[in-house]
């Protein structure tokens, strides 16, 4: 920051071993493997500059705004949807198909806004902004079929939407320059991140099929297939453009003595007439779609035939496979990156007893690793979140007619959920939340 003394930091003062717990270690000891280190106390930090330093009126949460500027952008998204379903049943002519057809029509009106400060901007700041409208109409068919009084067959054909991260659309756009020398006389590189506000939602036309038991009362096998065409993917992609003000986000930078003439493509790199590497990069939504699919089992089963007690147990679980190898996203050479933050097999599991006015349930879960896109320096490149189980336990217990009473426990064996980045051992992410208890009072209004 221009004109502030950062001398007054005390490099070592401002360092805290506050990750342990009674010299217990990381997480109290409770992810093995992992010691204590040092990490820096922002608040010292802060404190510091600001005892010998004032940004007088140009300020942002107690600092410069230069501090914060990569950072800086806020985002404000207004949805209005409506929606129309209309019922059929077909049995009274004889032919058992009932169903529903409805449709989902969403607009969106989505303002975003970002500060950038730069040496390179005329004025030093820039305050940009863009406004971005769209609707999306989404219709929907379910159709279940009796074939006989315990076989349903269901079907089901429909469009869904997933909007991108806001991170993703921020409208600011960055210009890193590398120097050779000391003196920032000869540029070695220029790194140019632009943002899109017009990034629109990924789209999905998608089906599924499946085929349902109840063998008897309260129980029940299910077999389904679901199918996804996936549209509007997000695309990073390097541009060389003739001339960087063809860039509209370029316009106010001023590239003198940095970037010589016009750029072109040398060796798959894009360069200035001085052979300065220029590289550029942005974010659109791909024309390409693609496509994932899974299977899903899953087993109902109430032993309330038993004789009492043991007439409350039962059992549920379900499990899944997922094609996860290609996703909504490609890389900077046009190669699919894996389906974001979904697993390709997932299981859940649960034993519970019910009785009249109290139940009790042990929940078991697994989901095997998963991808996850990089979202800023924060959490480092593109990694994988490491496969992990988890186990619950609730219960409820109705004491009055209108009252009852819920207590939960999440993740009772204290699970780690793990981020690494290209290989297992290079850990990015580690996080330990230990056990999560929950009470909550319900009444019903009748």
């Amino acid at each position: 920051v221009s004109g502030w003394d950062f001398s007054g930091v005390d490099d070592l003062g401002v360092m805290r071993n506050n990750m342990g717990m009674a010299g217990q270690g990381f997480f109290g000891g409770n992810i093995g493997g992992v010691n204590n280190y040092l990490a820096p106390y922002w608040k010292d930090v802060k404190d510091d500059l600001t005892a010998i330093n004032d940004c007088g009126d140009d300020c942002w949460n107690g600092l410069p705004r230069t501090l914060n500027n990569d950072r800086t952008f806020d985002t404000q998204t207004d949805i209005y949807a409506a929606y129309l379903m209309a019922f059929f049943d077909f049995s009274s002519v004889g032919v058992p198909v009932r169903g529903n057809l409805g449709v989902r029509h969403i607009e969106t009106e989505r303002s975003t806004q970002a500060y950038t400060e730069s040496d390179l901007l005329e004025d030093g700041e820039q305050v940009s902004s863009a406004d971005f409208d769209f609707d999306h109409t989404l219709p929907s068919l379910n159709v279940m079929w009796d074939i006989t009084d315990d076989l349903i067959l269901r079907g089901a054909i429909y469009e869904t939407m997933t909007r991108p991260n806001a991170n993703q659309y921020r409208v600011d756009s960055s210009v890193d320059v590398n120097w050779y020398d000391d003196e920032e006389t000869i540029p070695e590189e220029v790194d140019i991140e632009l943002g899109n506000p017009y990034l629109l939602p990924f789209t999905a036309d998608a089906w599924d099929l499946s085929l349902e038991w109840y063998h008897r009362e309260g129980s029940g096998l299910s077999l389904a297939y679901f199918y996804k065409d996936v549209q509007n993917g997000i695309e990073d992609r390097q541009i060389c453009p003739e001339s960087i003000y063809d860039l509209s986000q370029m316009e106010d930078f001023d590239f003198t003595g940095i970037i010589t003439g016009n750029l072109s493509m040398v060796d798959e790199q894009c360069v200035d007439e001085a052979g300065v590497p220029v590289l550029i990069e942005d974010s659109i939504n791909n024309k390409d779609s693609y496509d994932f699919s899974g299977w899903e089992f899953g087993i109902l089963h109430h032993f309330d035939n038993l004789p009492a007690p043991w007439n409350g147990f039962g059992v549920r679980a379900n499990f899944t496979f997922v094609d996860t190898d290609e996703g909504a996203e490609t890389d900077e050479s046009g190669n699919r990156l894996p389906l974001e933050n979904v697993s390709d097999k997932t299981y859940n599991a649960s034993v519970y007893y019910d009785a009249p006015s109290w139940g009790v349930r042990l929940s078991w879960q697994y989901r095997s690793e998963y991808w996850l896109e990089s979202t800023g320096s924060f959490t480092g490149e593109d990694r994988f979140v490491d496969e992990r189980t988890r186990l619950d336990l609730s219960g409820s217990w109705r004491f009055h007619d209108n009252w009852r009473v819920r207590a939960e426990i999440f993740n009772l064996t204290e699970e780690v959920r793990r981020e690494y980045q290209g290989v297992s051992h290079r850990v990015r992410d580690l996080r330990w939340t230990g056990r999560v208890f929950s009470l909550s009072l319900r009444y019903r209004f009748r």
